[in-house]
């Protein structure tokens, strides 16, 4: 595939850029007779794909971090995992394992589905380990949700028999005789959480103390898994911290980066026990990121500085303006993460110092917000910079028009709706389908659009297929309508050419002429094949820049 949308037989990679593409004779004159010549045997080769919300870095460092049980059959499995790794840290050593469940998502497989059907409980984690505290963690996106832990960890907790069943929104689960089993239901994830009381919990959890070598080993694994996806590009939109940007500076002072690195450093992150910056703390706070922001090179970009205005309707704090059910049955408006005052000095201090922003619209962005965003002197550095509109899970036909009149971009996912979407209906109703994720509607609109992987599936062509015919991932449902949908082509696009667009890095997302050399080589033409095989369309190899990353 060209940048003409063409079908090509051939194409000459030299230094690192695609020298030239077209028909195998011709390219081979271009190529003279010294040239290494390469038989694909007829597998496609489309650009490297453009993941514009993966979050690579932190998935890798927490990867590196906790006992993988995603795939336990039972509880003997379960146990032996641990105890493996018990086995390897010293005593009283804190063990975090991950749920079970599809990797990362837990949306299609939990816990439910082992063989006992049940949590394993703390009779079952200390088969594991008596001497070391255990905990299985819950993980976003769901709430209410369900964590359990060992009867070390209960000890260190101080978590006793006397525990009232109920504390904030965590329950605490009890056997017939009042005994704490170690499972706790409720508000228990262990990420985007802002309940008071699990929020002390986690605050005596110490996080597994990662040497620098294992950080860095951490986001080299999660690299290389972002190229056997086909991946070449990243880009980083949020939640990230100057030490987590070091890390990447690191590789690539090594010449160890795999794929392109572009991303945006947070402007405060949420922590429901941590103090708010007051806004004059805050803007300083955005003036000592600045000094970190910089136009980089052909493998690390980070200029752009990052905020969000909302949470999410899985976990009742996505704003709005008619009251919704929370996860426990109550109404709420969900929550405003950043006053109006920080909101409007975020975006004043990006427009006057010529920063490239990204505004991650979970619901909050307001008619005051936006009266901001419309002034002059802001549009004019949105349209000059690229300001970038990130999340929006939901976006009704009149904040797409003010987006537009803005002249913003955008990068979103069909995760949301697809993991989300029944949840949509259930707390608020069938009607907020229209508006979930409308891909069409930001084609329409004219606003480039580019797709991630976040709130998953984790596979990128399977993002593909959903963006052709989106499907909700609990009840099966398919959603079809006019808002929803786009061409292979245009779905296509959104992980290639459109991305670069988005990230403003016109040497990659291509095949012309003078582009990068970022490729992925497949099993099956992506473009032809029906649309249920694409989820399943495999990377045979990836290229960067010219050097094979990945071979399966």
């Amino acid at each position: 595939m060209g940048d003409d949308h063409g079908v090509h037989s051939a194409i000459l990679v030299q230094d690192g850029r695609v020298q030239a593409i077209g028909d195998i004779d011709e390219v081979r004159t271009a190529a003279g007779r010294s040239t290494l010549e390469i038989d694909l045997e007829g597998r496609s080769v489309i650009p490297g794909l453009v993941d514009t919300h993966p979050h690579a870095l932190h998935y890798g460092v927490k990867d590196a971090s906790v006992v993988d049980i995603s795939e336990a059959a039972d509880y003997d499995e379960i146990i032996a995992l641990i105890a493996a790794h018990a086995r390897t840290v010293p005593p009283g050593t804190w063990i975090r394992a991950t749920p079970i469940g599809d990797r990362r998502y837990y949306v299609k497989r939990t816990y439910r589905d082992l063989k006992e059907r049940t949590m394993p409980d703390r009779h079952v984690l200390d088969r594991a380990s008596a001497e070391h505290p255990i905990v299985i963690e819950a993980t976003a996106p769901r709430t209410p949700n369900i964590c359990s832990m060992n009867s070390m960890a209960l000890q260190l907790l101080g978590l006793n028999d006397r525990m009232p069943e109920r504390v904030a929104d965590v329950w605490v689960d009890k056997d017939h005789a009042g005994r704490l089993t170690g499972i706790f239901r409720g508000s228990v994830t262990f990420d985007f959480n802002l309940d008071p009381y699990w929020g002390q919990i986690l605050s005596k959890i110490p996080r597994a103390q990662l040497s620098h070598a294992e950080q860095l080993d951490g986001v080299r694994s999660a690299l290389r898994s972002q190229n056997a996806l086909g991946v070449t590009t990243i880009y980083e939109p949020h939640y990230m911290t100057v030490p987590q940007l070091e890390l990447y500076r690191e590789l690539h002072r090594n010449a160890e980066l795999t794929v392109r690195v572009a991303g945006a450093l947070q402007d405060e992150m949420r922590d429901v026990l941590r103090q708010p910056f007051t806004t004059a703390e805050y803007v300083e706070f955005l003036q000592e990121l600045a000094v970190e922001l910089g136009p980089g090179d052909e493998w690390l970009r980070f200029d752009s500085l990052a905020t969000g205005w909302g949470g999410m309707i899985w976990g009742g704090t996505s704003p709005t303006i008619e009251p919704y059910s929370d996860p426990y049955g109550n109404p709420t408006k969900g929550a405003h993460f950043v006053s109006f005052e920080k909101a409007r000095s975020f975006i004043e201090f990006c427009a006057d110092q010529g920063i490239h922003a990204v505004l991650h619209d979970g619901g909050g962005v307001t008619d005051a917000i936006f009266e901001v965003l419309e002034q002059p002197r802001v549009v004019e550095a949105i349209r000059r910079h690229g300001w970038l509109i990130a999340h929006a899970p939901v976006v009704t036909p009149r904040t797409m028009e003010r987006y537009a009149a803005l002249g913003v971009k955008a990068t979103t996912s069909v995760g949301f709706t697809w993991s989300h979407g029944d949840i949509y209906v259930e707390r608020i109703g069938e009607h907020l389908l229209a508006d979930a994720t409308p891909l069409a509607r930001w084609r329409d609109a004219g606003i480039p659009t580019a797709h991630g992987t976040d709130w998953g599936p984790g596979q990128p062509f399977m993002h593909i297929q959903l963006a052709e015919r989106l499907e909700l991932a609990g009840s099966g449902r398919k959603l079809t309508t006019e808002h929803h949908s786009l061409s292979r082509r245009e779905a296509i696009a959104a992980w290639t050419s459109v991305g670069a667009d988005v990230l403003r890095w016109p040497d990659i997302g291509s095949l012309r002429q003078g582009a990068f050399a970022d490729l992925a080589v497949l099993d099956r033409d992506p473009f032809e094949c029906e649309v249920d095989e694409v989820g399943t369309i495999a990377v045979t190899t990836t290229i960067v820049g010219g050097k094979v990353v990945y071979e399966a």
